[in-house]
């Protein structure tokens, strides 16, 4: 599998209303994912109901690498500054440094030899979840 595909990023926006603003942007997350010294394909969603999440689907078989599938919400605008400086400065220090200890205990990076021994299949779940909420102090103004 070349390169390009494995390391590919890809970005989804859900529309958001009028007074709402996104916590993190494409470029923040790719810059900061260039810390990590492993290759991984990363899926980018914003919007939802969510603050900041991420799941690692581990490589296999038929996929024969690994996957982030990040979601980042909105905020009101009135706090979309200090959501992003609160993402930028403490979530994306926090999932880099779990993204890097969960590939370094899964064995990555892959060799040839390990892809050999993958499961073909895996169940539809993710293997690890990673999460934050927006602080209360924030959620509060």
């Amino acid at each position: 599998m070349d390169d390009v595909r494995r390391s590919g990023f890809v970005s989804d926006r859900n529309k958001i209303g009028k007074h709402q603003r996104y916590v993190l942007t494409t470029s923040t997350l790719q810059s900061a994912l260039e810390g990590l010294p492993y290759v991984v394909r990363t899926h980018l969603i914003h919007g939802g109901n969510i603050f900041f999440s991420c799941e690692i689907w581990l490589a296999r078989k038929d996929i024969p690498f690994d996957r982030l599938y990040v979601r980042a919400g909105a905020v009101p605008k009135i706090i979309a500054h200090d959501a992003r400086i609160y993402v930028q400065d403490t979530v994306l220090p926090e999932l880099i440094s779990w993204v890097e200890q969960q590939l370094t205990q899964a064995g990555r990076p892959l060799t040839t030899e390990m892809l050999r021994r993958l499961p073909s299949e895996m169940r539809d779940t993710p293997q690890l979840y990673f999460r934050r909420d927006l602080p209360a102090v924030l959620a509060r103004r």
